[in-house]
């Protein structure tokens, strides 16, 4: 008679932490180098290891992204060498029109408090609008804590930086908490 073997076998629980998931719908699949929709992000953790002093700054390196700067503060994007009115940028796909394109303006929002910054680059931007011809620059937040199941908590950070040939020295702070939801 054929030998019985009996074996016990045990799966363990693992996370796995994926980046960001960007969904098309197309009929048939498409190769990402020939989508309409080149799109490009910055997690968490390279915006931490790219820290800068402004939004363009951070985003200088992303394929088709340069900037134009007046020095080491201000910086605008520059999309496929499409800039100022022609650059989208959004905080959470919100527009940010609280801006001018004068040599001492730049986006008023700090890439330090992101979660992850998304580009979208060519021809596919024009779906955000006109002014987007060139691109958007999406900033996304941090989602906001809850506590459901826990005791309320707090959570936050501080930073502060500095530059030395413009005299510049700020900071940043965030802050959340939650109390039941």
């Amino acid at each position: 008679p054929p030998a019985h073997t009996e074996r016990d076998v045990g799966l363990k629980e693992r996370r796995v932490g994926l980046g960001p998931v960007v969904v098309r719908g197309t009929r048939a699949p498409v190769q990402p180098l020939l989508s309409a929709l080149p799109t490009a992000t910055l997690s968490s953790d390279q915006l931490r290891r790219h820290q800068s002093v402004s939004l363009a700054h951070m985003i200088d390196n992303l394929p088709g992204v340069r900037m134009l700067s007046t020095g080491m503060e201000i910086g605008k994007p520059v999309i496929r060498g499409l800039s100022g009115a022609s650059v989208l940028v959004a905080e959470n796909g919100s527009r940010l029109e609280d801006y001018s394109w004068s040599d001492e303006d730049g986006p008023a929002l700090d890439a330090r408090m992101a979660d992850r910054v998304e580009v979208v680059r060519g021809p596919a931007s024009i779906l955000y609008g006109s002014d987007a011809m060139g691109g958007v620059v999406n900033v996304i937040p941090a989602p906001l804590p809850d506590a459901l199941g826990r005791s309320p908590f707090t959570r936050g950070s501080v930073e502060a930086y500095g530059a030395s040939n413009n005299h510049e020295f700020g900071g940043a702070l965030k802050l959340g908490g939650a109390d039941n939801g």
